[in-house]
């Protein structure tokens, strides 16, 4: 090899970082990819939680009636409480302003559950059965008296309380999805000012 040419190789080679400069940046990349991620998780958690209590206050609402469709109502309690476990998944790395809402929206949501789980035993062991004759109830007459009773009025009166504690916890809990904020908005309810 010639001397121009062992010249011409060191004029090409960059100068390297040096080793602690490296480490640094790959920890604060490594710090940096951490932070998405759990801020990630974090606005996963808010849209979950948004999505099961809106249909929360709708299934709340229903059951309220008089003439509340248990079967329709306890399915789609099942999909609220099922969308509530998933906002609630990662728990361990959420916010307490997110963890707090989806805890307690969990708790008043599994109750709501409850209680039509109560009213449909009821009325398949209380009502139904016997016409006013004392004959069998037939099809579509059984089913009939079945869809006119929904909740009882102790049902109704817990759901009314559900609903109430529910709407207490959108107005007095900061939100979710803004920890730093100073607004008692409801959890995940954005602002109405744009920032542009």
């Amino acid at each position: 090899m010639t001397g121009k040419q062992h010249g011409n190789r060191r004029n090409d080679a960059r100068p390297r970082a040096p080793l602690a400069v490296r480490a640094v940046l790959i920890a604060l990349s490594a710090v940096s990819a951490l932070g998405a991620g759990w801020a990630g998780a974090n606005v996963l958690a808010v849209r979950g939680y948004d999505t099961a209590t809106a249909s929360l206050m709708r299934n709340l609402e229903a059951a309220s009636k008089d003439d509340a469709d248990l079967d329709r109502l306890g399915a789609a309690q099942q999909q609220t409480d099922a969308q509530f476990a998933d906002a609630g998944a990662l728990a361990p790395v959420l916010l307490p302003s997110v963890r707090g809402p989806i805890d307690t929206n969990t708790e008043i949501s599994k109750r709501l559950t409850a209680l039509i789980a109560e009213a449909k035993a009821q009325q398949q062991n209380g009502t139904g059965t016997t016409g006013t004759d004392g004959s069998e109830v037939q099809g579509a007459d059984r089913q009939q008296s079945q869809e006119e009773q929904g909740l009882s009025d102790e049902q109704r009166k817990k759901v009314d309380e559900l609903l109430q504690q529910n709407q207490q916890l959108a107005t007095v809990s900061p939100s979710p999805s803004a920890s730093s904020s100073t607004s008692t908005s409801a959890p995940g309810e954005q602002s109405a000012s744009k920032p542009w």
